[in-house]
């Protein structure tokens, strides 16, 4: 085969290849993104009462939080409102899926069985699991996995997938909603509540007659999420938008915020 006719071929293959992504392109239609801008508002799911990620001031009445801010943000960034659609947590991704919403903002981890059915964005926040229970109930993590202790973990998170793996003794018993998990701990239905140490600590501050457990459980990560299958644009917008807040100092200051300390930037954090 001469020279003129293997570049022929080469051209010919690449005019088939940008044929297919242009038909491709044009089954799946608009892109999320472009339908935000459209309309001028990113629609969000969230459930609320997960301080300080996601809650209702008791002051204001207004829907706050960590990540209600981060969102606010990129919403501006990119020109338009943001508008917040509150669910029991059963159905936020359902909000989403379903085509309710464009964006899951709420402290959403990072699991493979989530992944069949959504796509996460950059995480927002990486930190370690932690357990609570009554105060002077446990000295230590370890000794939670035994026979007779019950605990609860919000359904289908981290916290859960770990509990069945490594609380084989205990009893797991994963319930709707954070507000579910605090309340089976003080009525004594449940013995330990896991859940990520940033919010024990402030479920603690609220609820004097708990305590964080000593140790940690495992490592979790939140990230917002959008659809699979049409909303590329979103996605790559989004994570460069997070990528950018990193640099210019932003995100720091939304962590000292509502979070209360310095956020100091580490290689995981920076790759994820």
């Amino acid at each position: 085969m001469n020279k003129k006719i293997f570049l022929i071929l080469i051209c010919v293959f690449t005019l088939v290849v940008l044929c297919s992504l242009m038909s491709f392109a044009q089954v799946r239609g608009e892109d999320t993104l472009d339908q935000i801008v459209g309309r001028g508002k990113l629609l969000v799911s969230t459930e609320l009462g997960n301080m300080p990620w996601v809650f209702q001031d008791p002051k204001t009445s207004e829907i706050t939080g960590f990540i209600i801010e981060l969102t606010r943000m990129y919403a501006k960034e990119i020109g338009v409102e943001l508008e917040i659609k509150t669910f029991e947590w059963a159905g936020v991704i359902p909000a989403l899926t379903t085509g309710k919403v464009d964006m899951v903002a709420a402290p959403l981890s990072r699991t493979m069985p989530r992944t069949l059915k959504i796509l996460y964005c950059e995480p927002y926040i990486i930190a370690p699991g932690a357990g609570q229970a009554l105060k002077g109930k446990f000295k230590d993590i370890s000794e939670i996995n035994k026979k007779g202790v019950i605990i609860t973990t919000g359904a289908g998170s981290n916290a859960e997938i770990w509990a069945k793996d490594y609380c084989t003794e205990a009893t797991v018993i994963p319930l709707p909603s954070q507000a579910d998990c605090i309340a089976a701990i003080l009525s004594g239905r449940a013995d330990v509540h896991l859940v990520d140490y940033i919010i024990s600590e402030k479920i603690v501050q609220a609820n004097p007659s708990l305590e964080t457990i000593p140790g940690y459980t495992f490592m979790d990560s939140f990230a917002c999420a959008i659809r699979l299958d049409d909303s590329f644009k979103l996605w790559a917008s989004f994570n460069m938008f997070m990528r950018l807040i990193k640099l210019d100092g932003r995100y720091a200051q939304l962590y000292k915020k509502w979070l209360g300390i310095e956020w100091k930037p580490n290689s995981i954090e920076m790759s994820l």
